[in-house]
């Protein structure tokens, strides 16, 4: 089925045996680490980048399936969110609209807070609790979220979601960058730059690494609760045939 290339169902079933060489470099570690020293300095941030934040990024990992769709959805979280540190909107903009953008793909609209609800079986969800979809400890906004960018994808791409571009995956969103004229050096250029920047700096990042691995739970350095273990426990280790050379 093509959305198999594209997401997985949550199961609860993990290999009995599984190996993760430490001495090799993985991309959810080195994206993790990219991030925190960005976005999270030791100077602003004395803890570093929160646990919450790093389990986001796995999350995203063990939800997409598909590397080519990864690369630009990590890029399109980071970009939205500033690495995490922001997941509701006002705290940029001021904005108190009730359904204003939040989570980690800023989503807004009560159009659309009604069919993130769908993807985690419960309609009203973030329409009647709005707030919890900017919660990085929330494990339905952040799979409600992802399931929201990947269907879009299928959808913007007519169900060839695997042929996605970065720019097409930027437009699909329908940012003010890709709907409205501006000039070089504006504020919509700077954020296009910033898009672009980021992921040139993920691909790079998947590029270097040794392999393409989703890490298992237990071997992860995230602890993980045992709400979120229920809900995320499954693992690929290998690299999936859509995205062979």
């Amino acid at each position: 089925h093509q959305q198999q290339l594209i997401y997985t169902e949550i199961s609860t079933k993990l290999p009995e045996e599984h190996s993760l060489d430490l001495e090799k470099f993985y991309e959810v570690e080195c994206v993790i680490d990219y991030i925190g020293r960005k976005y999270w300095p030791r100077d602003t941030y004395p803890c570093g980048m929160p646990y919450e934040a790093k389990e986001a990024i796995y999350k995203t990992f063990l939800l997409c399936r598909n590397v080519d769709l990864l690369q630009m959805l990590l890029a399109a979280i980071i970009h939205n969110t500033s690495g995490l540190t922001v997941t509701d909107s006002y705290a940029i903009h001021h904005n108190e609209a009730l359904f204003r953008a939040r989570g980690i793909m800023q989503i807004e609209g009560r159009e659309n807070y009604q069919k993130l609800g769908k993807f985690i079986f419960d309609d009203d969800l973030f329409v009647n609790h709005p707030e919890k979809l900017a919660s990085l400890f929330s494990d339905d906004a952040i799979k409600a979220s992802l399931m929201f960018w990947l269907e879009t994808a299928d959808n913007y791409m007519e169900g060839h979601a695997e042929k996605l571009t970065f720019e097409k995956s930027v437009k699909m969103m329908k940012p003010k960058e890709t709907t409205e004229k501006y000039a070089e050096g504006s504020e919509l250029d700077k954020r296009m730059k910033n898009r672009k920047e980021i992921y040139k700096d993920i691909k790079k990042i998947f590029e270097n690494c040794d392999s393409v691995l989703f890490v298992p739970l237990q071997k992860s350095s995230i602890c993980w609760s045992d709400d979120s273990k229920n809900k995320f426990k499954f693992l690929s280790c290998f690299k999936p045939k859509s995205c062979s050379k």
